[in-house]
């Protein structure tokens, strides 16, 4: 059985009994281990240390057959690393309008999604995630879009938003 020893104001850490390892919370809030040979090792975490959020919360609409933009966001991604992703918006529908939505990264479709919302009808949640490895470093651009696929009605959008957060 391995011991593990938790501290939250130590500076060095206890040894531990042949072949085991001791981990333990420096005074830095770093997690480090211990191995019997008294090798550090330091552990830290990068989820969520690059968070960036956009939101739109009024509501806006349109009659055309073609994407209009609702939100875009800029935020600046590292290559070789890892973003999640989300985005989500409220939509509905008068008429025929049948409404389609789009997620793009520097103009690339991620996700599109059509739908038969009832006319008049509440507004249905739509959304999703994309796990994303930046080809270069720089600004990327985010952009949730709509339209009517069928020139017959409105679509509605509102309290659209995107988030992202590194993963690794």
């Amino acid at each position: 059985m391995s011991k593990i020893i938790l501290t939250e104001q130590s500076s060095a850490a206890s040894t531990p009994s042949s072949g085991k390892v001791a981990v333990y919370c420096h005074t830095d809030g770093k997690l480090r281990s211990v191995d019997d040979a008294g090798a550090v090792s330091i552990y830290t975490t990068v989820f969520g240390t690059e968070f960036y959020e956009y939101d739109s919360d009024g509501e806006d609409s349109t009659t055309s057959t073609s994407y209009q933009t609702k939100l875009t966001g800029s935020p600046t991604l590292t290559t070789g690393q890892t973003y999640r992703i989300g985005f989500s918006a409220k939509g509905r529908s008068t008429g025929v309008c049948r409404p389609d939505f789009e997620f793009s990264i520097n103009g690339d479709k991620t996700w599109t999604y059509t739908k038969n919302l009832v006319a008049d009808g509440d507004p249905d949640m739509i959304g999703g995630f994309h796990y994303y490895s930046p080809g270069s470093t720089g600004a990327k651009t985010l952009t949730i879009k709509y339209k009517c696929a069928v020139a017959s009605g409105t679509t509605y959008i509102s309290e659209a938003k995107i988030e992202v957060w590194r993963v690794s």
